[in-house]
C-alpha cells in the first residue's frame, strides 16, 4: 500500500474528517487508479494533519523498501 494525493481543478477539497478546505487529499491505495476510485466513489481521503493523526493512533509502521 502506498498514499496517493488527490487534488482537484478548483483546487478546494474537504477534509471530512476535520471538514478544513484543503488543497490536496491523501489516500492509501495500492495504486493510483484505486486511489482515485476511493475518492470518487466512496470519499475517502484525509488532510495530512488527519492522515498523520490516523497512523499514530492506529499505530502505523513505515516500512521504506531496500533498493
Amino acid at each position: 500500500m502506498r498514499i496517493f494525493a488527490i487534488a482537484e481543478d478548483n483546487g478546494e477539497l474537504k477534509c471530512p474528517s476535520c471538514l478544513w478546505r484543503v488543497s490536496r487529499l491523501y489516500v492509501i491505495a495500492k495504486d493510483e487508479k484505486e486511489a482515485r476510485k476511493l475518492y470518487e466513489e466512496e470519499g475517502a481521503g484525509l488532510c495530512a494533519d488527519c492522515l498523520v493523526d490516523m497512523m499514530v493512533e492506529e499505530k502505523y509502521e513505515i516500512v521504506v523498501p531496500e533498493k
